[in-house]
């Protein structure tokens, strides 16, 4: 098991800066905030959506 933190707590920061903040407390893993219930911050969702070839890069 790898214990990770979600990123939506920290969408005000840049994804770098939050991974940075996740392997400083000692965690292995995040879970990309992809919205809903929140903005996704870390993840381009519409521009994914709209273009499939970035999708899987």
């Amino acid at each position: 098991m790898h214990p990770g933190l979600y990123t939506a707590p920290l969408h005000k920061r840049a994804l770098a800066e939050s991974i940075e903040i996740v392997a400083n407390i000692g965690l292995d893993a995040v879970k990309l905030n992809t919205g809903r219930f929140l903005p996704a911050a870390h993840v381009p969702v519409v521009e994914l959506e709209n273009d499939p070839v970035a999708a899987r890069t």
